[in-house]
């Protein structure tokens, strides 16, 4: 973790150096956390006892509940119930890059969302992910209004990942490039495991609302063109693909303008 960090300080999009040392990450390399809660009031009071609220991420994605029916758990479940809300953390982050990670609950999702003129490294490292793709055409930057309009897109990949914990080819770290400033690629990302989270990690460039590009994340519903395509059934209601697509269909992408995205706790790393 410590190397991938500070090749991050120095980053270049057209290094392969990140993209070697992200694909030997394990499960084991990215330590302890506590709540974001946790370290505001340790920042508040130093005196306040942090380590008892402190876990160990790859210890927690293997506890599960006992019976998905009930709430008994050993020792405690964590992340691993549909009523549970995303998990994430901020590892690094500057004004070229970010490399962060997503826990997702049993049955919930990460909703079709934008990547505007960026690049995405990503690695599935636990559980089953379904992935949606979306290539979205370029739009005027410089036309406010193309904010809130519909964009046409296109399905790049719809497939399955399983999560691997351990060392990887740097060849099967995904990468989403965009084909122009203006445009970019739209992910969906669910855990399809009925009992277990599911862990993603990506490396953003540039990030999310970091001056000087100070690019906002938007959310999307997917409305395809093919009037018969097949309605999924039993979706978490944050999903925004809800149709059965493959690679190649054509979509019409509809901004969610009023929704501001899932319910989601942060966590700090601290060791």
């Amino acid at each position: 973790m410590k190397r991938l960090i500070k090749s991050l300080q120095s980053f270049s999009p057209t290094s392969s150096e990140h993209v070697d040392l992200f694909s030997k990450m394990t499960l084991g390399d990215f330590g302890f956390y506590v709540s974001d809660t946790d370290a505001m009031r340790y920042m508040a009071y130093n005196t306040y006892p942090i380590a008892e609220h402190a876990f160990h991420l790859e210890n927690a994605l293997h506890q599960h509940r006992l019976s998905t029916r009930t709430t008994q758990v050993s020792p405690m479940a964590w992340k691993s119930s549909s009523n549970d809300v995303i998990g994430c953390s901020t590892l690094y982050q500057d004004e070229a890059v970010t490399l962060c990670w997503f826990v997702i609950p049993p049955g919930r999702a990460l909703p079709l969302h934008d990547h505007p003129g960026m690049t995405v490294w990503q690695r599935a490292m636990h559980g089953r992910l379904h992935i949606y793709s979306i290539a979205r055409a370029a739009t005027s930057q410089a036309d406010a209004s193309a904010l809130a309009a519909p964009i046409n897109g296109t399905v790049l990949f719809d497939g399955e990942v399983e999560g691997i914990g351990h060392t990887i080819p740097a060849s099967d770290v995904l990468k989403f490039t965009p084909a122009g400033s203006s445009s970019g690629v739209l992910h969906e990302i669910r855990n399809i495991d009925a009992a277990q989270p599911a862990l993603f990690v990506d490396i953003i460039s540039p990030p999310y609302n970091q001056a000087p590009s100070s690019i906002p994340c938007g959310y999307y519903t997917a409305e395809p063109l093919d009037a018969t395509a097949t309605l999924l059934p039993s979706l978490d209601e944050d999903c925004g693909v809800r149709h059965q697509l493959k690679a190649g269909d054509k979509v019409r992408l509809h901004p969610r303008s009023n929704y501001s995205g899932p319910a989601m706790d942060a966590f700090v790393r601290i060791g």
